[in-house]
């Protein structure tokens, strides 16, 4: 649209449909369905005035619509496949219209509403085609319209009743038909036979004794259309019959453990071949003969019997053979067998296991002097004697006696290994003294291992040494003693340890304590109040010329001497003698100072006037302080 002089405009419409900007001079115009069914629609643009006086200014147009192209080709249909289809397409609003097909088939005229379609190979193999009519549009319109149906094609019946096969008596024949394109299947014959089911394509036929006896069977399979065809297909098979092999190998029978059986009475029909198999060891004469010599084997003879088999193998396509079996029964020399042998301690009894087959009776019997809890029984406990014990094993023997006929016993034997019980001994107990160690002497037999012990706090070098060193602890002298255990460690199967202690005493070191350093005045003496500890003896010494009341007596009195008094100081030592076995002796000494007495002087005396004074001269000596 166009305006002049306006001050402003709008867009408006006869009918329902919708502007996208109708204040847009040119907007793009909708119509509705209303439009569409009523063919055409008066658009109008209205211009408002600059004058506010004045009025509107409107302008319009006619807008025609077109219907829009449309095509019908109709229903989806079935037809067969040596048939054709009839069409009944419609269009409305074309220019013209035409048909065409997704497959090969041929139309009779494509450019009628009506043509007969003919389906092509394709069309036939693939099972439809899409039909379809294209309608081309009346101006201004630009967009054809297509209409498709869908034409499926039954294809006529198949059948296929399988291969003519060859069949062994006795087992059902299952059959392996094949049909395409079916509604239904029928099988017809089989005589006094019997189908699983008629109506499917892989029923199990089973034959009836007068197929048997006839030796073969005929059967029809019919295969139904499926609508809207009609034609049936047909298809026939013929079934073979193999009659099945029969065995039968003789009567049971029995012989001796050494000796072999003539086969007798054996029999074998409708066989392409025979063959003898035995569940054991022993062999034929000829395994392809109805009366061959079989020789039992070791395990024939062990197991006291062995089935003996006749097998018929069967004419082609039978595949299972047939078997008839006979049991010989072989009586079996005795056999014998001490179980295994082993070891046990001492203090043990050994479980015997023995086994034995064939035999009329047992019996255990020892190379020692021990003693079974039954000799009659397979499993007895043996007690090993002292001999036994000394000579470290035994041999025990079991004896099988024969089953008559049979005359030669079995014998077995059986060592058992005896293991002492281990022995310990940690030497003899001992005194030390506190600053020693030890050297250890124990002793072991019969061991595995063996290991030092302490009750203490000690610790032995090296520690896997009988004759190791022992080093005592803090808390080992502070008890005085500590017992040492050697524990020797029983050789398998033993489980019982040996132990053995000592008991190690710890003297402790002399100890002596003479007391604080101490002050007496020369005319004094000194009371002493020593200590010893672990002393065999104890004195006191001087180091001046003093006189102790007992040199024996750790509260002596000490009395200076002159040369003390002299010196003002005297050493007094008291010496602590060790306990065996300790050989240090200590001393412990003290300091005594001896203060002398004091000494004073007045000094010379003299006379004076009595108006003069006079010039004291006094002295004093071992004195704190003095006064006039």
């Amino acid at each position: 649209g166009a305006i002049q002089n306006a001050s402003g405009f709008s867009w408006a419409t006869s009918g329902t449909g919708t502007f996208n900007d109708p204040e847009s001079l040119t907007p793009v115009y909708t119509p509705s369905q209303a439009d569409i069914a009523a063919g055409s629609v008066q658009l109008s643009l209205i211009a408002q005035p600059l004058n506010e006086c004045a009025a509107s200014v409107t302008a319009s147009m006619i807008l025609s619509i077109e219907n829009a192209v449309a095509a019908n080709a109709g229903s989806n249909a079935l037809i067969c496949q040596n048939s054709t289809h009839q069409h009944f397409g419609t269009v409305a609003n074309a220019s013209g219209f035409r048909w065409i097909s997704s497959g090969n088939g041929t139309f009779s005229n494509p450019n009628i509403l009506t043509p007969v379609y003919t389906p092509g190979s394709a069309d036939i193999a693939g099972g439809s085609a899409t039909l379809s009519l294209i309608a081309d549009p009346l101006s201004p319109c630009i967009l054809a319209d297509t209409s498709s149906m869908t034409l499926t094609i039954q294809r006529l019946p198949t059948a296929f009743a399988g291969a003519n096969m060859t069949v062994c008596e006795g087992l059902p024949v299952q059959l392996q038909a094949t049909a395409q394109n079916y509604s239904s299947v029928t099988w017809v014959g089989g005589g006094s036979g019997t189908l699983s089911d008629r109506t499917i394509l892989n029923p199990v036929y089973t034959f009836g004794p007068n197929e048997i006896e006839r030796g073969w069977v005929s059967l029809l399979l019919i295969a139904e259309a499926s609508s809207p065809c009609f034609t049936r297909a047909f298809s026939t098979i013929r079934i073979e019959l193999v009659k099945r092999p029969v065995a039968n190998a003789g009567p049971n029978a029995s012989i001796c453990a050494n000796q072999t059986h003539q086969l007798s009475g054996a029999s074998v029909v409708n066989a392409s071949s025979l063959v003898w198999e035995t569940s054991g060891d022993g062999n034929f004469s000829s395994t392809n003969s109805l009366n061959p010599v079989y020789t039992p084997g070791s395990l024939d003879q062990q197991s006291g019997s062995v089935v003996l088999t006749l097998t018929a193998m069967p004419n082609s396509p039978c595949l299972v053979a047939v078997s008839s079996s006979k049991i010989l029964t072989i009586q079996q020399l005795p056999v014998a067998n001490a179980g295994q042998g082993g070891v046990i301690c001492q203090n043990q009894t050994f479980q015997l296991n023995g086994s034995a087959a064939n035999a009329a009776s047992i019996l255990w019997q020892t190379s020692g002097d021990g003693a079974f809890s039954s000799v009659g029984i397979l499993n007895p406990v043996y007690t090993p004697g002292s001999l036994d014990v000394q000579n470290g094993f035994v041999t025990l023997t079991l004896v099988a006696y024969a089953t008559s006929p049979c005359l030669v016993q079995a014998v077995s034997h059986v060592s058992i290994d005896i293991q002492p019980l281990p022995v310990a001994n940690a030497g003899q107990n001992a005194t030390i003294c506190e600053d020693q160690s030890f050297q250890l002497s124990g002793t072991v037999s019969n061991a595995s291992s063996f290991i030092w012990s302490t009750s203490g706090d000690g610790s032995f070098s090296p520690t896997g040494s009988l004759s190791a060193v022992y080093t005592p602890g803090s808390g080992d002298i502070l008890a005085g003693n500590v017992v040492l255990t050697l524990t020797a460690q029983s050789m398998s199967p033993c489980v019982v340890e040996a132990t053995s202690s000592i008991q190690l005493s710890i003297t402790g070191n002399a100890f002596a304590d003479a007391g604080n350093n101490a002050d007496i005045c020369e005319n004094q003496t000194y009371n002493l109040s020593g200590f010893v500890a672990n002393a065999s003896a104890f004195f006191w010494q001087s180091s001046g010329d003093g006189t102790f009341s007992s040199t024996s007596s750790l509260t002596a009195v000490y009395t200076p001497g002159v040369g003390d008094l002299s010196n003002g100081t005297v050493v007094l030592t008291l010496t602590a003698q060790p306990l065996t076995p300790c050989s240090l002796a200590d001393e412990s000494s003290l300091t005594l100072a001896i203060q002398p007495l004091p000494v004073v002087s007045a000094g010379n005396g003299g006379s004076i006037c009595h108006y003069q004074s006079f010039a004291l001269s006094g002295t004093v000596e071992n004195a704190q302080n003095f006064a006039w």
